[in-house]
């Protein structure tokens, strides 16, 4: 068979496609042309402006929001310490407010006065003795008491007396009305003061104070 016997016959034999490519459509006399991607792709819908995207909630925005729960709660129990509190006169008032006097906060089964002035430690002491009352026992235990100064920021004179062997030992020791005793390392004098915790303190330093009396 000759080469070009050949040829025609392979032409032939060629499959041929059953319709002509599409590249364009024409509608009226108006000519558009067809995308070159495959028709049958699906194509992704584009996503609308309006709808929200969901964010992953990052480890750090859970702490920022855990410290603005505990900062709130601080200043929650601040402010109700602060109302309970008395005027700047340092007096216990008059009236009451539940189980304990107007001006006094109940806590331990026992009544509580914060007060807003400073004495020292000697006229702090006299200031609770006349509303029947003494300095604060701050001793280990009361955690939700100790909790509360802490809150405040600030410094208190509290029933806590020196046993007058820090001269001799060097070691601060004093003891609380119930007996128990307790080492103060923190700070210079004789007295001691609780803040976030205890510490020496001269006992002319004007500070406010805790008095402490039963509950009615």
């Amino acid at each position: 068979m000759s080469r070009s016997l050949q040829c025609h016959c392979l032409s032939v034999l060629k499959p041929q496609p059953l319709l002509p490519a599409l590249t364009s459509i024409s509608v009226r006399g108006v000519t558009a042309p067809l995308s070159a991607a495959n028709p049958m792709e699906e194509t992704n819908p584009p996503v609308r402006g309006g709808l929200c995207r969901s964010v992953p909630v990052t480890p750090i925005v859970l702490i920022v929001l855990l410290s603005c729960c505990l900062v709130l709660q601080s200043v929650t129990l601040f402010l109700r310490l602060t109302c309970a509190t008395t005027n700047d006169s340092g007096s216990g008032g008059a009236g009451t407010a539940g189980p304990c006097p107007r001006h006094w906060i109940l806590m331990h089964n026992k009544c509580y006065f914060f007060s807003e002035v400073t004495k020292s430690r000697q006229e702090s002491e006299s200031n609770c003795t006349s509303m029947g009352s003494i300095l604060a026992q701050v001793q280990k235990g009361k955690e939700s008491l100790q909790r509360l100064i802490r809150i405040t920021e600030q410094q208190f004179w509290v029933g806590i007396k020196h046993t007058g062997s820090h001269h001799s030992t060097g070691i601060w020791k004093g003891h609380w009305a119930d007996g128990s005793e307790e080492t103060v390392t923190g700070g210079i004098g004789t007295c001691a003061k609780m803040g976030s915790t205890l510490n020496q303190e001269s006992c002319y330093t004007p500070l406010r104070w805790i008095c402490e009396r039963h509950a009615p």
